[in-house]
């Protein structure tokens, strides 16, 4: 099968797997806030949305690219899905009080898109462990601003279940699933044989 049929499938197969994605991650946060909407919180995920599909393409601007169109795919996906459990707003109301994130988005996913790029056209062994890396570096990331800031990010947004309470189950589980991937990877790497 040559490229041209490949790459306009790959778009579509990166856009659809976006879509759903944004779309579950409004459902599992739900409204309620709480485990549920911690989970909805976790950022190492949509870091992923971008990674994965640029690991695919060939070249770092068709990785920015892809991976720029998979997060504003995924974060559209993941707001209408909030609209639909918030009958309250409408969905203009809710994209623009959460444009923050789609200007993250903005160099997240290009950045993400290319890393993902350069990993898969030049060491593709490293995708699994780059990706465990990300979900582990959460953690690393959430934990200094949480005894940095008490629990209140720079930007003034509050974690966990109440503002005076951090739940770290979500970013836990999540690190520990990625350091058993890692270790799985590097586990079953073939070794070289050195003669004395």
């Amino acid at each position: 099968m040559s490229d041209r049929v490949k790459q306009p499938r790959l778009w579509l197969i990166a856009a659809l797997s976006a879509l759903v994605f944004g779309f579950a991650m409004a459902l599992v946060k739900g409204t309620d806030g709480g485990l549920r909407g911690e989970i909805g919180n976790l950022s190492a995920p949509w870091l992923l949305v971008a990674f994965l599909p640029g690991t695919r393409v060939r070249g770092l601007l068709r990785g920015a690219t892809i991976g720029l169109c998979s997060t504003m795919i995924a974060l559209a996906g993941f707001y209408v899905g909030v609209a639909l459990q918030t009958p309250s707003s409408t969905l203009h109301e809710i994209l623009r009080m959460n444009d923050f994130y789609f200007a993250a988005g903005l160099l997240s996913g290009p950045v993400l898109g290319t890393l993902g790029a350069a990993v898969g056209s030049y060491r593709r062994s490293l995708i699994g462990p780059v990706a465990a890396l990300l979900m582990i570096g959460e953690w690393l990331v959430v934990w200094v601003l949480v005894n940095d800031f008490d629990g209140r990010t720079p930007w003034g947004f509050y974690w966990g279940p109440g503002a005076d309470r951090f739940d770290w189950t979500p970013y836990t589980v999540q690190a520990a699933l990625a350091a058993l991937l890692l270790a799985v990877v590097v586990l079953r790497r073939p070794r070289r044989i050195t003669r004395g």
